[in-house]
Parts: structure tokens; sequence; C-alpha cells
């Protein structure tokens, strides 16, 4: 085994900016650097308050740079000039989900010759005025990006699939590696069924993608005794809290964002788990949090969802009606709740950062031992 590279882990985003790609990214940097990786996190400076422009612990180096965002894309000054800066023996994870930072990675990378693997979070659609072009886009340059990668990780084998048809990229640089969940959202005891009415629960960015208007939507119209708490912020907070007061419902409860053990509770204190979403990622880290925690899950039947809910938890049509006929059935059905319960624990066991880690580092060495000998030839 060759001396460890530096790992770049290059992300758009990075908490306390709110989505589940970023704690992702978060969780196993941090996990890297413990293991003795020199790990160096590139980022935006957007979503947080704070003036530090780097931090610095032991193995661990973050940059956040000065960004502005444009149609929900942060464009990151100095962000090539950082690349550039990276050690040659270097291996760049790159996190997709926005523009123009995949881009900035493959021009290094051609440039100076350092490897990089794609991390494919989510297969963003097109919105607003400049969707067709976004379109255009994914078509041609994204999926160049892609196919030159060293590898591309792929969350689940629906998104592996997706990758290979859609974007060209060979099958045998697509690597199945899912996302992982903490032990501190696994709950011991047993859920209790309740019996007045059910404690829904979503946790998310209020985006345009997560379609909380569809959830609240079927609020309005479902016969079950339901409370709704929305865990998360966004751009869409003000519009939904207007579709609540014009649907006139008085069960839903906007909490905000939160983390740590304050988000913990949340799961702990819901008795059904709900994802409206329109697209999610490979393996959504709050439904596997969710999962972790034993609560039923009542998804979309959708690209991200479906694959991992269909054998452990509700699947409903992305509809309003679907999702209020699902909840009916549901509370119809009360004892249905400690089955699929029992399901969801047991789909996330497993799926632990440190097994995620170890994948990573496994991968790490051999992307740039491909590149080593490449190099010689």
């Amino acid at each position: 085994m060759i001396n460890k590279p530096t790992i770049a882990q290059v992300v758009s985003y990075y908490p306390p900016h709110i989505g589940g790609m970023e704690n992702v990214v978060q969780e196993i940097s941090l996990k890297l650097a413990k293991n003795n990786w020199p790990v160096q996190v590139i980022t935006s400076n957007l979503g947080t308050a704070s003036k530090t422009v780097k931090e610095e612990k032991d193995n661990y180096h973050l940059t956040r740079l000065k960004s502005i965002e444009f149609a929900h894309t942060p464009v990151m000054k100095g962000l090539l000039k950082k690349l550039f800066s990276l050690p040659k023996k270097t291996v760049i994870h790159l996190h997709i989900a926005q523009v123009i930072t995949p881009e900035a990675v493959w021009l290094v990378s051609k440039l100076k010759g350092i490897p990089y693997i794609a991390h494919f979070h989510l297969d963003v659609g097109p919105s607003g005025p400049l969707g067709l072009f976004f379109l255009i886009y994914k078509k041609t340059i994204l999926g160049k990006v892609l196919r030159d990668a060293n590898k591309v990780i792929a969350t689940s084998k629906e998104q592996a699939s997706l990758i290979n048809q859609k974007y060209k990229v060979a099958k045998k640089k697509i690597v199945l590696m899912p996302n992982a969940v903490s032990d501190v959202f696994f709950r011991k005891e047993p859920r209790r069924v309740p019996k007045d009415y059910l404690r829904l629960l979503f946790v998310g960015r209020l985006c345009i993608q997560k379609r909380v208007d569809r959830l609240l939507d079927a609020l309005a119209i479902t016969k079950a005794p339901v409370e709704l708490t929305i865990v998360g912020d966004g751009e869409l907070r003000l519009s939904l809290e207007n579709q609540v007061r014009r649907l006139g419902l008085n069960n839903v409860d906007f909490a905000g964002a939160k983390n740590g053990d304050e988000l913990v509770k949340y799961y702990q204190q819901a008795d059904v788990f709900v994802l409206p979403s329109d697209r999610e990622a490979g393996m959504p880290l709050v439904l596997m949090e969710a999962m972790a925690c034993g609560l039923p899950v009542i998804g979309s039947d959708v690209l991200g969802v479906s694959e991992f809910v269909s054998d452990c938890g509700i699947l409903a049509k992305p509809t309003a009606k679907s999702f209020a006929s699902s909840l009916d059935g549901l509370w119809q059905n009360k004892e249905q709740l400690s089955s699929l319960a029992v399901l969801s624990c047991a789909k996330v066991k497993g799926y632990s950062w440190d097994n995620l880690t170890k994948k990573l580092e496994k991968l790490y060495q051999e992307v740039l031992e491909e590149s080593i000998n490449a190099d010689k030839n």
C-alpha cells in the first residue's frame, strides 16, 4: 500500500448549510481525518454567519471560499487557484449536485493530472428560466465530467443504472456506495401505537424538489387525525407558511432547522416519517435517520426513494391524493405501524459511517495507484 494521499473534499455547500449532502461530506471528512488521512475540505461560505475562512485541526483543514449564489448555484471565488495549489499526491472527492464546481475540478484534473472521484448525490431537475440550458448542460458538459472521472460513486442501484444509461458512464467505473447513519439515531425501545392521532414528521430543506406543498395539500383532504412537524428551513418557507394559512390548517408546526440531539428527539417523538419529494439522492440521509429511529415511512414512489422503501414502508404516487389515501389507510390499520417500525430499523442496520469510511479509504488507494501506474505508462 502506498502512503496516504491528501483527500480533497470539494463540495458546493457545507454545514451549517442545510442538506443531506453537506452532512455526508462532513461525516466522512471528520472520520478520514481521525483515521490519519490528510483532509482538505474546499467549499463556499454560503449558509454560515461565521467570518472564519479557514479551520484547521490535526489532519482536518476546512477552507470556505468567498462566494455568491446565482440560480441556486454557488460561484466560489478563488476555486481554481485553491484547486491548483493542491499537492500532486492528491485524490479529489468531488460531490456533485450543482454546476460550475464539477467543471473546475475537471479542468484542474486535466491540467495537473490529479485523479478525481465523482460522488453523484442527486440528479437535479431543471427549474426556472434557465431550465432549458440546464438540460443541455447535463447532456453535454456534466456527462463529460462524469465519464472522465476515475470512479463515479452511486448511492443506490437505481442511481447507478441512471448514471450508466443517461450519462453513458461505463459500468466498470461506477462504484455502489450507500450513505450511512449514526448510531445515535437507533432506537432501543419499541414504539407505541398512537391512539388519538398520527404525529407526522418531515425533515429536509424547504426547496422545490422536496414538495412539502404536496404534503400540505394531502393534509387538507386526509380523513386521518394528524399533526405535522416540519423540521428544516429554506427559500420556500414563507410560501409554505402562506399555504398553511390559505388551506386553513391548524395542525402544522414549522420547527426550523435542527441538528444533533434536538433532531434525534424530533425523530423519536414522531409516529410516521413522510417524504413527498419529486426526486431524491440514491439513499437520502434523513430517510436513513428516520428508519434508524424505527419510524414507519410514507414516501413518494420516485427515483431515490422507491428502491429503499419498497420492502419496508409505504410508497405513494407523487400526488396529494395518494399521500392522503396512504395516511388514511395507515390510520385505519394502526397495527401496521409496529411491523413497519421493525422493518425500518432492520433495513438500515450495518450502514455505519465507519463501514463507509473503510470503503472510501480502499477506493482512494485504488484510484491513486491506478493514476500512478497510468503516468508510468
